[in-house]
């Protein structure tokens, strides 16, 4: 496993750390395919009762990275379209969906797009401090996502996990915050 994620078993509770605090944990293919080994590592864990995503440093995730491939508008012989590339990234979260005990995002920091892509795939979500919750883009990534492909991620995302899941999280910001 890539040292982009961290899975660790602390007792009875898996815990899955994305590692990239230099880079504000943001989604690169490397971190990706090292969140779908984490992932097998706690649905492996038959001593998990639960298992926490979190971020290190003070950002859970500033979602995608879009200097990597993750986002890039080229996929093979044509141009992938914004579905596509959304589905790109938010695929290795749906490893999420099959880990049978409770799964906890604790959203430390900033949790952006892709971050707050990945938080709603948890069972719960919790904003910690003075986390900011967003699927908008700002400050320098402003104006390099459209409005469009914000609303198609949420679109998927709803249609994925279900409106019972995605829409109270959506809804208020979290479910909790502390």
């Amino acid at each position: 496993m890539s040292d982009a994620v961290l899975y660790e078993s602390r007792d009875d509770i898996g815990v899955i750390t994305l590692n990239r605090p230099d880079n504000r944990n943001s989604m690169t293919p490397e971190l990706l395919a090292a969140f779908s080994a984490a992932t097998a590592a706690a649905r492996a864990d038959g001593a998990a009762r639960c298992v926490v995503i979190t971020g290190k440093g003070g950002c859970f995730s500033a979602g995608a990275d879009f200097k990597s491939i993750v986002q890039a508008p080229e996929g093979g012989d044509r141009p992938r379209t914004a579905a596509e590339r959304s589905f790109a990234m938010y695929e290795p979260f749906l490893g999420v969906l099959d880990i049978e005990v409770p799964v906890i995002a604790a959203c430390n920091g900033h949790t952006v797009g892709g971050g707050f892509g990945l938080s709603l795939m948890a069972d719960l979500g919790a904003s910690i401090g003075r986390a900011t919750v967003t699927t908008r883009a700002q400050g320098p990534l402003l104006g390099q996502v459209s409005d469009e492909d914000l609303h198609q991620e949420t679109r998927e995302l709803r249609e994925g996990v279900g409106r019972v899941r995605a829409i109270p999280q959506a809804t208020i910001g979290m479910a909790y915050r502390f």
